[in-house]
């Protein structure tokens, strides 16, 4: 099923991409306009399959960890490419900070942590109309470390990393931190509903960042922004 769903999304991003790179001809200003958001929501639907695949193979205990080494930055540049057409009606770009981080050789599942990635900067961009989005990448702080591994606080902090989304958002209440990974709760916030509809995203992301050995956490208050952190071996 998965397969019969990908075929036609994967034809509508590729060839939508194509007219946008003028492979078929010089396209008006409201053609180009028209075909980014066909290809915009192609992309997002693509992305959501793979969430609603990986969920189920989640609940069924069927996906499988690929781990390998890979430059971080050339994965970084991937997904900028998604998301910059986001970023379009926005007045801001993403703001990117490697803090003393060796990005040539980290070791992991590539395919697991760009859609972790994904998920938590596309949640961030949709509910940041104005302001700011910044993603940090660094190794984690000694007591944050210790606070998340309480029984193996000796580790080598340096063999982890540790990702920091953070954006102007509208904020979040205690309530909802509390229940925002479980799928079955939906927001008290009616009115902004951060995380009603793509809270697959935030569930999906949490699994993801556990499967490969790791910890994920948010923090808010109702009137400032959403900072979404997590921790993930790298070696």
């Amino acid at each position: 099923m998965t397969h019969d769903l990908k075929n036609p999304i994967q034809s509508l991003t590729g060839f939508s991409q194509a007219l946008l790179q003028g492979l078929g001809g010089d396209l008006t200003e409201k053609q180009s306009r028209f075909i980014n958001i066909i290809n915009k929501n192609a992309n997002s639907l693509h992305r959501m399959i793979i969430n609603l695949t990986d969920y189920s193979k989640i609940e069924a205990d069927k996906l499988l960890v690929s781990l390998e080494n890979f430059n971080l930055n050339d994965s970084l540049n991937d997904i900028k490419k998604e998301i910059d057409p986001l970023l379009e009606k926005k007045d801001y770009h993403i703001e990117i900070n490697i803090d003393s981080f060796n990005t040539e050789n980290v070791y992991t599942d590539k395919e697991k942590f760009v859609q972790i990635l994904y998920n938590l900067l596309y949640n961030s961009i949709k509910y940041t109309p104005e302001g700011y989005v910044r993603l940090e990448i660094k190794y984690p702080q000694r007591d944050t470390f210790n606070r998340l591994f309480k029984k193996s606080s000796n580790k080598n902090i340096n063999s982890y990393l540790q990702v920091i989304i953070s954006d102007s958002g509208k904020g979040l209440s205690s309530n909802d931190l509390k229940n925002l990974f479980n799928e079955y709760v939906e927001p008290d916030d009616k009115s902004s509903r951060r995380y009603g509809i793509t809270g697959l995203n935030l569930v999906v992301s949490k699994k993801l960042v556990e499967l490969l050995g790791g910890f994920i956490w948010v923090e808010s208050n109702i009137s400032e922004g959403v900072v979404t952190s997590f921790v993930i071996p790298c070696e």
